[in-house]
């Protein structure tokens, strides 16, 4: 008599003991591939990955220039704001023509 996995033909497929094709062989759905293709697609997971990235090194790197990551935390505060975008632009503008 044979074991179940060998008499039925349907057994490995409903029991999910094949060895699969494709993603499927690392036991990966394809809404998960589909899911994280979309996430490294998306421009605010790489905004938030780089803000966290540059906290980290901010805090962890003992140099003198660590100081100057904070720096993309301030543009990014110039870039919210609409009064420091027209304050820069401003200084920015007043600046050019004292160099001319």
């Amino acid at each position: 008599r044979l074991p179940q996995h060998q008499a039925d033909p349907t057994y490995r497929h409903v029991q999910g003991l094949g060895g699969g094709t494709g993603i499927e062989r690392f036991g990966l759905s394809r809404l998960t591939v589909v899911k994280v293709i979309y996430m490294l697609n998306d421009l605010r997971f790489w905004g938030i990955t780089v803000m966290t990235v540059v906290n980290l090194l901010a805090l962890f790197v003992n140099s003198e220039g660590s100081n100057l990551f904070l720096l993309v935390h301030l543009l990014e505060i110039f870039n919210h704001s609409r009064v420091l975008q027209n304050v820069m632009r401003s200084i920015t503008y007043r600046g050019n023509t004292l160099l001319q």
